[in-house]
């Protein structure tokens, strides 16, 4: 059996626009998670894993921890 070779695709980025549009037409409970992993590039695991202790507010910084 021969597999076939799926052609290579960049990754496109979604506008600023686009990402407004996104967010505008999801949940509250949603809106929050996707745009800090449009900001902060962390993976699924690590949003999903986040707990308050993980995020330094007066440094506005988060520690990926998983």
């Amino acid at each position: 059996m021969k597999l076939v070779q799926a052609p290579l695709r960049g990754v496109v980025p979604l506008t600023a626009t686009r990402i407004e549009q996104l967010t505008n037409a999801m949940d509250k409970e949603c809106r929050a998670l996707v745009i800090l992993a449009v900001g902060s590039g962390l993976r699924t695991s690590e949003l999903l894993g986040l707990q308050v202790l993980h995020v330094d507010f007066r440094r506005l910084t988060i520690k990926a921890a998983q």
